[in-house]
């Protein structure tokens, strides 16, 4: 079966604090010239309240969209144990969120993808969906716990086509903030605004994330 695969490299994320030192830090690949030994791309989480780390792909054809992020946890993470996160997704700027719990104090320090193939997470593209551009994310908004230690290497959808439809290979990787734009544009930028996403709790509550110095 032919398949379509959207990968989003980190700098192609829109990282609510993503652009403060203080919040986030980017890992350059291994090769460049500010890299470390043996150090992955990667976002990596210094400390927020306010975790929400999404992409939008270009218009679609009809499908059923897989979607993975890969992810560890450093050793010394914290703020995790009840403080669930979500992987939250909808067709198209109206759409409405579809959302998978993750449990993600489980993850290690080598890089898994989340979810895994055995327990997939995915939303379906109708043909007839006027707006066919996929939203995705991974938030935990709501408990207002201070978190750390989350690394995230890249996230990527994978799309499989409905029956009765033909479907071209296409493999686009994401990697610098132009991508960002257009969900950046809907979203009000990247420095934490408030944002209207259906709850997956029962506490409703959305808490901005405060910079601290540390």
């Amino acid at each position: 079966m032919i398949q379509s695969i959207y990968i989003f490299k980190p700098r192609a994320f829109n990282i609510v604090w993503g652009n403060d030192k203080r919040c986030w830090r980017m890992a350059k690949p291994i090769g460049s010239s500010t890299s470390s030994k043996n150090e992955k791309e990667c976002a990596e989480l210094v400390q927020v309240s306010w975790l929400e780390v999404t992409g939008v792909t270009r218009k679609l054809s009809a499908s059923t969209c897989q979607i993975t992020y890969q992810l560890s946890l450093e050793k010394g993470a914290s703020g995790w144990t009840g403080a669930p996160v979500f992987l939250m997704a909808k067709v198209g700027k109206k759409g409405k969120y579809k959302w998978k719990k993750l449990e993600v104090e489980k993850l290690t320090r080598d890089p898994t993808d989340f979810p895994s193939e055995a327990d997939p997470f995915g939303v379906e593209i109708a043909n007839d969906q006027p707006d066919k551009r996929l939203y995705f994310g991974l938030y935990e908004v709501w408990s207002g716990r201070w978190k750390q230690g989350l690394k995230v290497y890249k996230a990527k959808s994978r799309s499989e086509p409905n029956p009765g439809f033909d479907f071209i290979m296409f493999i686009y990787i994401y990697n610098e903030e132009s991508t960002r734009k257009e969900d950046t544009e809907d979203r009000g930028g990247n420095q934490g605004g408030e944002m209207e996403v259906d709850s997956p709790v029962k506490d409703k509550s959305r808490k901005k994330n405060k910079r601290t110095d540390n």
